[in-house]
């Protein structure tokens, strides 16, 4: 690393030639992990098996196994149809699971007494289940299968698990504010205000590459500046493009001393790397481009400072759009905005995978089969026992605020 230091030239990092693939997997696997949620331990006294533990109703297993059948290809889908094949005929089915590859395998419930604890959690929802204890608690969760196929959650992560860099997803009771970043053909958004703000230098050791090559303990990163607010989107990638537009914009409570932040900020990384700062506008909005740190494909960061926040792009692309080529500041696009939380298109995945594989060499590919569900959101509240998360994977339409 230290040959990419002043003195010599800014070398190219490659990249993976397929990270559309491997985003759309990691969604994937979201997508399984968040259906699950997490709640209180155990009550005092109460010993359940380790395991996965799962209580639900035959018919949703039925419905939830068909539809992931639309994506033959995950391991997810051949577990469920493995485990739709042989399912006792009953109306409730329970299970304790150990082997994570291998098909469930389900009796009639109730079976096993050891199963009351967590069917006493079940309410009126379709289904109920536990994955085996890790250090920040046991993951309890409930989920619902509406008619037109869309699944919700309803879960809390205890406050233990939101220690060291995760705080900065530990939602805070006040709303993020209004969206800035245009909400049309992302492949992700997100808009949040972490409950301890956006103190990332905190997070730093000091004398860490962290901080000696990109300057994270930098006055900018110390969240005194900012308001604590962060919204971040990424968007379907153009067609021959390497990586696709993308934007952060952090929000502050006064213009002058956050671009003084930043421009301070920029002085330190010319310190370690031999880049120049260009002058950059867009609209009535002013700031600085960074364009021979070419570290990965395509990335010559831009930053433009707003009436109420800073905005970083990848490139002046990226920026272009996200705002707009003439963006009125402090006014959000007027296209609808999707509620506080994450946002996941899962159907766009499939169209940027095609996309990078086409780049790669294997010339034009179809995209993959679309995932049965259309978007997955997720948006939480601290509460006094940790965050209370709600998770929606909507089958098709506009869905709940997006």
């Amino acid at each position: 690393m230290q040959a990419m230091r002043r003195g010599s030239q800014v070398r190219r990092v490659p990249c993976a030639n397929r990270p559309g693939r491997r985003l759309a997997a990691a969604v994937g696997l979201a997508c399984s992990v968040l259906l699950a949620g997490c709640d209180t331990q155990p009550a005092p006294g109460e010993v359940w098996p380790d395991g996965t533990l799962v209580i639900a109703r035959r018919e949703a297993i039925v419905r939830l196994a068909s539809a992931l059948q639309a994506w033959p290809e995950s391991k997810l889908a051949r577990i469920a149809r493995e485990t739709a094949a042989d399912l006792p005929d009953c109306e409730w089915l329970e299970t304790i699971h150990r082997d994570t590859a291998a098909a469930v395998r389900m009796s009639c419930h109730p079976s096993d007494p050891s199963l009351a604890g967590l069917a006493a959690r079940r309410g009126d929802a379709d289904w109920v289940f536990a994955l085996p204890k890790s250090v920040d608690g046991r993951v309890i969760g409930t989920g619902r299968l509406h008619a037109d196929g869309s699944v919700e959650s309803s879960f809390n992560v205890p406050a233990s698990a939101f220690e060291g860099s995760r705080e900065l997803l530990r939602p805070a009771a006040a709303d993020p504010g209004p969206a800035l970043l245009r909400h049309a053909d992302e492949l992700l958004h997100a808009r949040l205000r972490p409950e301890g703000g956006l103190n990332i230098a905190a997070l730093v050791p000091s004398g860490g590459q962290g901080d000696q090559m990109f300057r994270l303990k930098s006055e900018l990163f110390a969240g005194a500046v900012l308001d604590g607010s962060w919204e971040f989107a990424v968007y379907l990638p153009e067609s021959g493009r390497a990586m696709p537009d993308a934007a952060l914009a952090v929000g502050f409570s006064l213009r002058a001393p956050a671009v003084s932040a930043m421009e301070h900020f920029i002085s330190e990384l010319r310190a370690s790397w031999p880049i120049r700062r260009t002058a950059y506008h867009l609209g009535r909005a002013g700031g600085a481009c960074l364009r021979e740190l070419n570290l990965l494909p395509d990335l010559a960061p831009c930053y433009v400072a707003t009436d109420s926040a800073l905005v970083v792009g990848w490139n002046a692309a990226s920026l272009e759009r996200a705002l707009g080529r003439t963006p009125l500041e402090s006014t959000p696009a007027t296209a609808p905005h999707p509620a506080a939380g994450v946002h996941v298109d899962l159907w766009r995945m499939s169209e940027a995978d095609a996309r990078f594989a086409a780049l790669a060499g294997d010339g034009p590919v179809e995209p993959a089969a679309a995932p049965p569900w259309r978007r997955m959101s997720a948006s939480g509240r601290s509460g006094p026992d940790g965050v209370d998360f709600q998770v929606r994977l909507a089958a098709d339409g506009p869905g709940d605020g997006a």
